[in-house]
């Protein structure tokens, strides 16, 4: 049974680019809809301009108890500060264009914001080009994770694990915020 969409009808555009600790000058690939690349941009180039498009890879991460990892984004982050999403995501850097080297950078991100290592499998890509924080190429990526964990507190809150049930019935209820892209794939993983 397709479940109910739960993205609310407008989204408000959350966007931090004064007191962020992200870098702005960091350089990332725009992409177009076929997920070449047709150009390169600063993070905040993509801030100031959400009709650019760029890559992103999105780690979920499931415990032994089959529930997931899911983080709460820190104050300092440039764009949707202290919304829940997968336990790890991040810009994937400019110059990574093969699958191997999203999945590489990917893995370099759960280093940076968990302090992991652990095997990760491309799920699927996933365009998402008009979302109100910008367009992304989400590279969605599945791992098996039990920790233990060295949060990185300038990245994230919070870690938590929960079911996909229990955080879409806390985020209708109005009990906790999701980033947009994550509303998007928790649809789209509960319909498959």
């Amino acid at each position: 049974m397709r479940q109910k969409q739960i993205l609310p009808t407008s989204f408000m555009r959350t966007i931090n680019t004064t007191t962020t600790t992200d870098p702005m000058k960091e350089l990332h690939d725009v992409v177009n809809l076929e997920n070449q690349i047709i150009g390169v941009a600063t993070r905040k180039e993509f801030l100031e301009n959400p009709k650019l498009m760029r890559r992103s890879s999105h780690i979920w991460l499931e415990n032994s108890e089959g529930e997931w990892w899911m983080q709460q984004r820190s104050r300092t982050k440039d764009i949707q500060p202290l919304h829940w999403q997968s336990a790890c995501s991040g810009f994937v850097k400019a110059g990574a264009s093969t699958k191997r080297q999203v999945l590489a950078d990917a893995e370099r991100e759960l280093l940076e914001e968990l302090g992991i290592k652990t095997a990760l499998k491309l799920y699927k890509i996933v365009p998402m080009p008009k979302l109100t924080v910008g367009g992304i190429m989400v590279y969605w990526c599945m791992g098996k994770s039990d920790g233990p964990f060295r949060i990185n507190k300038t990245e994230l809150k919070a870690l938590k694990s929960f079911t996909l049930q229990d955080i879409r019935g806390k985020y209708i209820k109005g009990k906790i915020k999701l980033t947009e892209p994550f509303i998007k794939e928790i649809e789209m993983f509960l319909a498959d």
